[in-house]
């Protein structure tokens, strides 16, 4: 019997695994007893690399499944056992007791396996997939795993916080101290000015004036991201060197003033800030500049505030706005309209939902497939935690590499935040 499985993130990072190797390795497991089959295989893009390597069809050998019962929440994840997997790309576990599983899947490529495929990988060095399943008393049950290709991009959200509704002196919810951290994960040097971040159409649910069906025109379209909000790096932003990074925060004040539990950061001391008309200036935080369709300092008189069920956010190169496809929808009214941000001009996205239970059901994809695989379910409502992304290793320099297999799934972990550290 195989089953469904869904896509979540992991709090636990896989530490120990597969990293530094300088020439070929036997990783191959040998027979397990029956039980439980994680099978891994890689996506299609890939296919050519794996050839050259000698893999065979459909199958990622030698890599490391970990298996983490999930706890009360997604955010609680619990290692139980790890096996690697064989020639044919499957990991086979002993009996696991009746449970909710998280299993993750790495696979790094050593230096001969990189030197063998050449140009076939272009900048891939490994290959990382993530899925849940829940297991009864059967037996003989198999799951498998999409791999992505890891590399090591360029600007990419190394943390975001939207918090979550927590009451505050003077106000009924406070939102207002969300931020998101941009991380050069480069060799070089990176030009901020211009480069956009998207707040883009959110995944969806099945609600009766606009269900699935309307909303799939935007989710699973494979040229890129819808978008109402939308907003600039300005002219005079500085450049961004390698293994640095920037915050942007909705309001970059000291939020500590209206609460001192989990979150409310002081977030004086960021670089960059949106703006609305309620905002109080901070003239050392640079202001983000609104260019999208609908106006982006509208969110509560703050600018840009992560408060969907299901967000989609995204990191992009400059583009002219006015120049983009675009389109209005009757739901939202004729005045306000969608630009669509073209797939080649994306460089990170970011999807995830909470896990607030909506009364109506939650529609299968907020992003094409192969623009980011799946969304992280890692924040409950009442967690007040942030989402981190993975580091995947560190240089000898001390940089981090981060990891980007665009499947949010995968490359994000739930913890309590830190705006201001350095991967």
């Amino acid at each position: 019997m195989r089953l469904k499985v869904r896509l979540f993130a992991s709090i636990i990072l896989i530490t120990g695994a597969l990293q530094g190797c300088v020439g070929e390795r036997n990783v191959i497991a040998p027979p397990a007893p029956s039980g439980l089959v994680v099978h891994a295989w890689p996506e299609p893009v890939f296919a050519q690399a794996a050839q050259t390597l000698q893999w065979l069809p459909n199958a990622v050998p030698g890599a490391l499944v970990v298996a983490e019962k999930i706890g009360n929440t997604p955010s609680q994840l619990i290692p139980v056992d790890s096996v690697f997997t064989d020639s044919a790309g499957n990991a086979r576990f002993a009996a696991l007791p009746s449970d909710r599983y998280a299993f993750r899947i790495s696979r790094d490529l050593t230096a001969a396996e990189q030197q063998r495929a050449g140009t076939a990988l272009g900048g891939t060095y490994g290959l990382e997939g993530f899925t849940t399943a829940t297991l009864d008393a059967t037996g003989g049950m198999s799951v498998s795993g999409e791999l992505r290709g890891l590399s090591r991009g360029s600007l990419l959200i190394s943390e975001i916080y939207t918090g979550v509704t927590r009451p505050s002196p003077g106000a009924l919810l406070y939102y207002y101290d969300q931020y998101l951290r941009v991380y050069n994960n480069s060799d070089t040097t990176i030009t901020l000015a211009g480069k956009l971040f998207i707040d883009a159409m959110p995944g969806w649910n099945d609600y009766p004036t606009f269900g699935c069906a309307q909303a799939a025109q935007y989710s699973a379209d494979p040229s890129g991201l819808w978008a109402q909000f939308v907003y600039k790096f300005p002219d005079n932003s500085d450049a961004l060197p390698p293994g640095k990074a920037v915050v942007i925060a909705t309001d970059a004040i000291n939020h500590r003033q209206f609460g001192n539990g989990i979150g409310f950061f002081d977030l004086s001391g960021a670089q960059y800030e949106f703006r609305g008309a309620a905002d109080v200036d901070n003239p050392a935080a640079k202001d983000m500049v609104s260019v999208g369709p609908r106006d982006g300092g509208t969110g509560l008189g703050h600018g840009w505030i992560g408060f969907n069920i299901r967000e989609v956010v995204a990191l992009a190169m400059p583009l002219a706005i006015d120049t983009l496809p675009f389109k209005t929808d009757p739901v939202y009214g004729q005045n306000i309209g969608f630009v669509r941000i073209p797939t080649a001009a994306l460089l990170d996205v970011v999807q995830w939902t909470s896990t607030y239970q909506s009364a109506y059901p939650p529609c299968p994809a907020a992003v094409y497939s192969d623009i980011n695989a799946a969304e992280a379910r890692v924040l409950a409502p009442d967690d007040s935690l942030a989402m981190h992304r993975q580091v995947r290793f560190t240089l000898p320099d001390g940089r981090a590499v981060l990891q980007q297999s665009r499947n949010t799934a995968a490359d994000f972990y739930a913890a309590p935040g830190t705006p201001f550290a350095i991967p």
